[in-house]
C-alpha cells in the first residue's frame, strides 16, 4: 500500500472538515471542500492523482492516530466513501 501522507493536502481537508472530531455539520464541511477545492490546485491535482493510485490504505486515510472520519470495515467501503466526500461532493 502507498504511504498515503503522500496526500498532505486531503488529509488536511479530510481531519479539518470531515472528521468527527471537529464537530462540523454535514452542509458547512461540504460548503467549506467546494470552496478550498475550487481554490486550491494542489488539492485538485491530488484528488485526481488519489484515484488514480491502485496501492492506497483507503481505510488509513480515513481512520488513523491523527483524525477519524469513519471506520470501515474494507478498503471497497473507504474508497466509496472518500469518493462521495470528494468527488461526488463535487457534482452536486
Amino acid at each position: 500500500m502507498t504511504n498515503v501522507s503522500l496526500y498532505p493536502a486531503i488529509r488536511k481537508i479530510l481531519s479539518s472538515l470531515f472528521s468527527v472530531q471537529t464537530g462540523l455539520d454535514d452542509d458547512a464541511a461540504k460548503n467549506a471542500y467546494r470552496r478550498a477545492f475550487a481554490a486550491d490546485p494542489v488539492l485538485r491535482t491530488e484528488v485526481v492523482r488519489l484515484f488514480q493510485d491502485g496501492n492506497v490504505d483507503w481505510r488509513e486515510l480515513l481512520c488513523n492516530s491523527n483524525y477519524e472520519v469513519g471506520d470501515f470495515d474494507s478498503d471497497e467501503e473507504a474508497r466509496r466513501c472518500i469518493h462521495e466526500l470528494l468527488v461526488e461532493e463535487l457534482s452536486d
